[in-house]
């Protein structure tokens, strides 16, 4: 057989094997607004949703998940021997980012608790988390909603470097909704906190930012699911069900306990 066709021929043969690998989806878990809750709270019915015991479980269900917490998990809590306690819990939670407020930050610092963190401060910050999926950046928004143009400018600078544009924000449901009103196509999702409602994902501006809020006092889990990260300088239209999916996971008594988290708070 003449060396070219062999060749050509092993070249057939292998070509499956030559392929790129597919994408991998990304994952990501949002919380905030917990206000130091480690239980479950009572909720319509008689029942009881919540607990970090439970978040753990979800947690450990989904090994490769982006995990980020945002304002108020720690809300109130100044006892130096629950906030050590808690801080054993969000790292056995292995985080991949967590942003408090001042206030948070000062009573950590106040009770000596080693818990890696940013500070909403008064200036943007911009960070970018590894995925399976390829590169996210987060900015985590200042403490106060005055410096909006520095947001714009960091998502726009943001945008040719990762597949996903992540807004963290403490300013409230009013606050976002018009950040939102006035730059509608700078996120890609807007993981919000404050005052305000919870949602499992509300697709704003005809799908241009899904916007994802909490529910108080560690109810639920915020899910996104993208199957294939856009590539970096690229825009997309979100759709429901289709390259992205959004949902609140509620931790109700389906939700087995974590024992390890449990342990913690006997």
């Amino acid at each position: 057989m003449p060396a070219r066709i062999l060749v050509l021929l092993v070249l057939v043969l292998s070509a499956p094997y030559l392929l790129p690998p597919a994408q991998a989806e990304l994952l990501l878990l949002y919380t905030a607004e917990t206000h130091g809750q480690v239980g479950p709270c009572p909720v319509c019915g008689g029942y009881a949703m919540g607990g970090l015991a439970r978040r753990a479980t979800v947690f450990n269900e989904r090994p490769h998940a982006l995990r980020i917490a945002g304002a108020g998990e720690l809300h109130t809590v100044t006892d130096p021997e629950r906030l050590h306690r808690l801080g054993q819990a969000f790292q056995r939670l292995r985080y991949d980012l967590m942003a408090v407020t001042a206030a948070e930050d000062a009573a950590l610092r106040a009770a000596q608790v080693d818990l890696p963190r940013e500070v909403f401060g008064p200036t943007p910050q911009l960070r970018f988390l590894s995925s399976p999926a390829g590169p996210v950046a987060v900015i985590v928004f200042p403490a106060s909603p005055a410096d909006l143009q520095a947001v714009i400018a960091l998502a726009e600078e943001a945008r040719h470097q990762a597949g996903l544009v992540i807004g963290l924000s403490p300013w409230g449901a009013e606050a976002e909704q018009a950040m939102l009103a006035t730059a509608p196509q700078a996120l890609d999702l807007l993981l919000g906190a404050g005052p305000g409602p919870g949602s499992g994902g509300l697709f704003m501006n005809d799908g241009a930012t899904v916007w994802l809020r909490p529910y108080t006092e560690g109810k639920t889990v915020a899910e996104v699911r993208i199957p294939t990260l856009p590539q970096p300088g690229t825009k997309v239209r979100w759709q429901p069900g289709d390259n992205l999916t959004a949902t609140a996971i509620g931790l109700t008594h389906f939700i087995p306990s974590d024992p390890e988290i449990a342990a913690l708070f006997p």
